[in-house]
């Protein structure tokens, strides 16, 4: 297990590497990946579609390793769409 901001500035730094990049153009960064985490889980499902995917994506992977089901959603993620990240994370 590591840091939470730790691990968002790895998930930052393989996004960028898979391509994505943060609406504005520039890569993204650790605080913006902990910034959409808190949106996932303080946002309703039933009101948006990407806190319905993370919902998913975690019960698909509950029973994984840490590890593994980290492994198992980045690869993942190209198969997701839209990739579509916030433009404004919350403050």
């Amino acid at each position: 297990m590591m840091k939470r901001a730790d691990a968002a500035r790895d998930v930052a730094r393989r996004l960028t590497k898979e391509g994505y990049r943060h609406p504005s153009g520039e890569p993204i960064t650790g605080p913006q990946v902990e910034d959409w985490r808190d949106k996932m889980m303080t946002e309703r499902a039933a009101e948006n579609r990407a806190v319905a995917q993370y919902q998913l994506a975690l019960e698909t992977v509950k029973a994984m390793e840490p590890r593994e089901a980290f492994e198992f959603l980045m690869r993942s993620m190209p198969s997701l769409y839209p990739p579509n990240f916030p433009k404004n994370p919350p403050s």
